[in-house]
């Protein structure tokens, strides 16, 4: 890695100075848009959909709907699906984790989290 240039994995990110000398900071990965998901902590699809945007180093903001009945109605209204997870990128709906895995599959994912903001 060059001097001066940082990496990105997950939240965490790693920068050089030009002496070479690491830093490392907790944070949001900037050069990708805000996913929402709504999820459940019990739903494997809600593991699955979260573990590939986070290999994508997005910044993913949680709604977990079982604690919060009434963001799963807004869910609802919203998307017009009942089930989890429900991810937006930016403002749009992707839909849930097959529809997330497709995107990526197809190879539109990393440029959909990165054009979004």
């Amino acid at each position: 890695m060059d001097a001066g240039k940082s990496s990105n994995v997950a939240f965490w990110e790693v920068s050089l100075n030009v002496k070479g000398e690491a830093k490392l900071t907790y944070g949001a990965n900037p050069s990708t848009a805000e996913v929402t998901m709504y999820a459940t902590d019990w739903c494997p699809f809600c593991v699955r959909a979260e573990k590939l945007l986070v290999s994508k180093g997005a910044n993913i903001k949680k709604i977990n709907v079982d604690e919060q009945p009434d963001r799963r109605a807004e869910m609802v209204e919203i998307t017009g699906r009942r089930t989890v997870p429900q991810i937006f990128i930016g403002n749009r709906h992707v839909g849930g984790h097959d529809d997330l895995v497709s995107l990526d599959r197809d190879g539109d994912l990393d440029a959909l989290l990165k054009n979004i903001s």
